[in-house]
């Protein structure tokens, strides 16, 4: 009965405070919101002790001053009004009352600068929580989701804009508030001992003022996260205008006026309404004009009429009316309640990014890292033997899934090319096989054993992959040859014959340091790779996992940059390399897996012929179709089973 009366005069106080702001939000309960400010106060604990005891210790000397100096006003003022005897003992109380604006100062010097080295530890762990959370899940359909995205923008914002919104300033700001909020009580307690319903009425205008313009910023804040996409938008224009990688073709392509003109459209966008809001707001403060303007001389008229009728004296005049002064700083709109109300959103979107790793997404998109129901794969003394069985997958928000019904079988130690034209289903086959997708429906099976039950870390331990996308890592060559293996200690033989059998030994040699060149302009002494040297070094890396023991090898276009005469001797190389592990040979070039123990062909996210080269040719299918048209581009006999003939092609020299 007494929550739902509160509750309704909480309502009531909401509406009125939403008329007088000018600006329309939805109603929050009070629990909601006194949830919101205590989870601001325990993220305070992040800050580590000594930051935090420095804050406390800095925000309780500032919180007392008001207090302290209003009571010292009145020991002064009456000792002025005692005649000359008084004044001759000023000493004491001016001793006093410059010893406690030390002191305040003090307080409040120590309060900031506890409060930024806080924020930016918080700030700090938060991040890595933020790192951690979007790291959890095992596969990576929730980094492909823009509306994710948007929520680790909105997590990680350290407030480097116009917008101060980060998790610390939030946090350290909420600390300021509730000490300012128990300065305004002790003072709003002292001057009770005159009037109650004075300090009441004092305590309910600045709380007044404070939610009116608190809704009022709080309107611009929500208007800034619902645009959260858009200032993404405008931060890709604002990268690529300055973008190595892209400089040349937006000088080539004459898009020096393009490209800053989209990006000043995308801004305008948002900005247009942010600032219209504003407006709104700038516009809305006679109200809190006018309470200000009464409480201020309520403050003053009430105590002089007691003074004027010989119940207070001069000394309590002037005491009471500094109270009131007191009381008056919760009204105040300073720094820390904007970063509350920014900063608020960045913890509200760490809340749910924390939702989203805990419950587990729908198929095909699952946010949680699938919980082992059983023992990883045993591993046997060969390659695993893989099955699809009748797998479906779509992605989130497709008509059409990308594959229906796969059933396909991944022997031992076969070398098995997968063909199909661009959108079969390829890549995303490969990415099902690591576990970065869970299948939308069917299994896959490791040994008789279904994949999604077991420990992928375990299981991905296993492959090596050379996606069509890999990674440039700003690190030496030989580290990133390394990194096929990051879990172990770098083993320096084992990068060279990767190397080696990548066909890369001679372009490393030939870079300033060796092995040891940085693979990045960014740096001084760095060297950058064309597109043929960074696959042939990403191929090392794959052939370096394989080395500590990786037995399944995924390849997925793996001469999308090479040269013809390259490629023909691609196949032999590689597979000379791994032997005795399983290869899945990925490719829309047909000419690269011609020599495959199987050559599987996808078609509508289905297997549509199934064969070694010259069955699948002879059988005349689509298989035999699509190579004898590629086969025609370079004159190559399209019924031979040799490597096309070697062509006049550049290799490539060093780097570039």
């Amino acid at each position: 009965m007494v929550g739902a009366l509160l509750g309704g005069v909480f309502a009531m106080a909401q509406r009125l405070v939403r008329l007088m702001a000018g600006v329309s939000l939805p109603a929050r309960r009070p629990v909601e919101v006194a949830a919101e400010r205590l989870r601001l106060a325990r993220l305070v604990a992040l800050a580590g002790r000594g930051p935090l005891a420095a804050l406390i210790a800095g925000h309780a000397l500032a919180a007392i001053a008001p207090v302290a100096s209003a009571v010292t006003i009145g020991w002064l003022v009456g000792r002025l009004s005692a005649g000359p005897d008084g004044i001759a003992q000023l000493a004491a109380p001016l001793a006093v009352f410059a010893a406690i604006v030390v002191i305040g100062s003090a307080g409040e010097l120590a309060a900031s600068s506890a409060g930024q080295i806080a924020g930016r530890q918080i700030d700090h762990q938060v991040r890595r929580q933020v790192r951690q959370l979007a790291l959890a899940p095992a596969g990576i359909s929730h980094l492909e989701d823009a509306s994710y995205q948007d929520e680790l923008r909105r997590a990680s914002d350290l407030g480097l804009t116009f917008r101060t919104r980060s998790p610390g300033t939030a946090a350290t700001g909420q600390v300021t508030l509730l000490f300012r909020m128990a300065g305004a009580l002790a003072a709003a307690a002292l001057l009770a001992r005159f009037s109650v319903s004075l300090a009441a009425a004092l305590i309910l205008v600045s709380l007044l003022m404070r939610a009116i313009v608190r809704t009022q910023w709080l309107a611009v804040t929500e208007l800034g996260d619902r645009f959260t996409p858009q200032q993404r938008q405008v931060d890709y224009w604002t990268d690529l205008a300055a973008s190595a990688s892209a400089a040349k073709e937006v000088r080539l392509f004459g898009l020096g006026r393009w490209v800053p003109a989209r990006r000043l459209a995308a801004e305008r966008a948002w900005i247009e309404e942010m600032w219209a809001t504003k407006d709104v707001v700038y516009g809305r403060q006679t109200w809190v004009g006018t309470l200000a303007a009464a409480g201020a001389a309520a403050a003053l008229i009430v105590p002089a009429i007691a003074v004027a009728d010989g119940t207070l004296g001069v000394d309590g005049l002037a005491m009471y009316a500094a109270a009131a002064w007191g009381i008056f700083e919760i009204s105040y709109m300073g720094d820390e309640a904007f970063d509350i109300e920014y900063g608020a959103g960045a913890v509200r979107a760490l809340d749910r990014l924390r939702a989203y790793a805990e419950a587990p997404g729908p198929a095909g998109s699952s946010a949680a890292r699938p919980v082992p129901t059983a023992p990883p794969p045993a591993r046997r003394t060969g390659p695993p033997l893989v099955r699809f069985d009748e797998v479906t997958f779509r992605y989130t928000g497709a008509e059409a899934p990308v594959l229906d019904g796969l059933h396909l079988e991944i022997r031992p130690g076969e070398v098995l090319g997968v063909v199909g034209v661009n959108g079969a289903g390829k890549t995303t086959m490969m990415k099902l096989l690591a576990g970065l997708y869970q299948p939308t429906g069917g299994r896959i099976t490791v040994d008789g054993t279904d994949l999604a039950g077991t420990d992928l870390d375990r299981w991905r331990q296993r492959l090596a992959v050379l996606f069509q996308d890999f990674v440039h890592y700003p690190l030496s060559a030989e580290h990133n040859v390394a990194l096929g293996a990051g879990d172990r200690p770098t083993d320096g033989t084992a990068v060279r014959d990767a190397l080696r059998e990548a066909g890369a030994a001679g372009l490393v040699d030939g870079l300033a340091e060796g092995g040891r060149t940085l693979l990045s302009r960014s740096r001084t002494g760095g060297a950058e790779l064309s597109g043929g040297q960074w696959q042939r070094v990403a191929l090392a890396r794959v052939l370096y996992a394989v080395r500590h023991g990786r037995d399944l090898v995924v390849l997925d276009e793996p001469t999308a940059h090479l040269d013809v005469r390259a490629e023909a001797v691609f196949f032999d190389q590689v597979v000379r390399a791994v032997a005795g592990s399983t290869v899945l040979l990925i490719s829309h070039r047909l000419s690269t897996v011609r020599r495959a123990d199987r050559i599987v062909l996808l078609d509508a996210g289905r297997v549509a012929e199934v064969g070694s080269h010259d069955e699948l040719m002879a059988g005349g299918g689509a298989y035999a179709r699509l190579f004898r048209l590629q086969a025609a581009r370079f004159g190559t006999d399209a019924t031979s089973t040799a490597p096309p003939p070697r062509v006049s092609a550049e290799p490539d020299r060093g780097a570039r």
